[in-house]
């Protein structure tokens, strides 16, 4: 049928979109638009979709015959497949609006990732961090491509992951650990930056933080402090 071929030419012959469903219902099935966004409705809902099939099909039949001047027989014939299509979309039916900013978030995201690969994982890291399943999957992928995720050493870490001074690894942040938060990670990042000689004169300027006696264990199980040794 050459008039639904040049409607389906945009998207290469295929039924991709829910808009998509909604146009034919309303130019091949004589759906008004509230109907036909009734229809949307029930495909999104994922449920029900074939209990519409029968009237979509007798309409089709009868407005499709008419219009376009086709035998009913040969309508009957060319809605078979379009009904398997609309069943199809309960399970996966997409709109433009969400299908415009998928395709610009996945450009955007791919972007970032090949050309700030480093920035990209310590942000992924950041954002998933309370997911274990999605920071494995990260991990493996930081690995694969030659991406060190080191531990949290003092005056190099932060709250949070982060990009670390070689530009080239990531350090992990401090927060995640148990105990430990954002505030105490700034309180430490800034003492570091006043370059304290010695563990000792480390140690008088964290006393004067917020920096608990547990904290501090802790962070010297870590190892947090090994730029002064053992």
């Amino acid at each position: 049928l050459k008039e639904l071929n040049d409607f389906l030419a945009k998207e290469a012959g295929h039924v991709c979109m829910q808009e998509t469903i909604m146009k034919w219902l309303v130019e091949f099935c004589g759906y008004s638009q509230a109907e036909s966004d009734s229809v949307r409705r029930a495909i999104g809902k994922k449920t029900g979709t074939e209990t519409l099939l029968p009237e979509i099909e007798s309409r089709f039949i009868e407005y499709t015959s008419t219009k376009h001047n086709v035998p009913k027989e040969k309508c009957a014939e060319i809605i078979k497949p379009f009904l398997q299509v609309i069943l199809d979309a309960s399970n996966y039916g997409f709109s433009w609006n969400h299908s415009d900013a998928y395709s610009y978030i996945g450009y955007a995201c791919g972007y970032l990732r090949y050309y700030y690969p480093v920035e990209f994982v310590a942000t992924a890291l950041n954002v998933f961090a309370d997911k274990q399943e999605k920071t494995a999957s990260i991990m493996e992928y930081a690995q694969a491509h030659n991406i060190n995720v080191m531990p949290p050493r003092f005056g190099h870490s932060r709250g949070k992951y982060a990009v670390d001074t070689d530009k080239t690894s990531i350090r992990k942040g401090i927060a995640s650990i148990k105990y430990m938060n954002s505030a105490v990670a700034d309180e430490l990042f800034e003492i570091a930056s006043q370059n304290p000689p010695t563990f000792m004169d480390a140690l008088k300027l964290i006393s004067k933080s917020s920096v608990n006696s547990r904290q501090l264990e802790i962070l010297i199980q870590l190892d947090f402090f090994e730029q002064y040794g053992n």
